[in-house]
């Protein structure tokens, strides 16, 4: 889990990556754990982004935590901007907010992943953990 996610940041570090966004879904589940989250952003310069629960996701509405909540909580730590929903992602037509392929995420299965939906995509890494 978790330590396989540091070890993933470890190796991006150590190979040299530079402008590294972290991308953190907040909800009721781990809004504890988001002071722990921007620190370790900050330690290593790495971006971070706080995202929230998508409103039409039904399922996980009573999870969401709004803008304005973290604005309230965290004040200055965080910088909220205004989110654009995407209707469907023009590369795999999912309905998304991906960032239509625009960057690779770091899993905690050692993959990096273009897409979030298409699973025919993921890179799968080498990493010893």
């Amino acid at each position: 889990g978790f330590e396989r996610v540091l070890i993933g940041f470890d190796e991006l570090d150590r190979l040299g990556f530079s402008n590294i966004t972290i991308n953190t879904v907040v909800s009721k589940v781990n809004i504890d754990e988001i002071n722990y989250i921007i620190d370790f952003a900050q330690s290593r310069r790495y971006k971070l982004r706080l995202l929230d629960i998508l409103p039409h996701n039904i399922k996980l509405s009573e999870l969401r935590i709004t803008p304005e909540e973290l604005r309230e909580r965290f004040g200055d730590r965080v910088t909220i901007k205004p989110k654009n929903y995407h209707d469907k992602c023009h590369n795999c037509e999912y309905i998304t907010s991906c960032g239509e392929g625009d960057y690779l995420r770091l899993s905690s299965q050692n993959t990096l992943d273009p897409c979030m939906y298409r699973l025919d995509l993921k890179i799968q890494l080498s990493l010893k953990c």
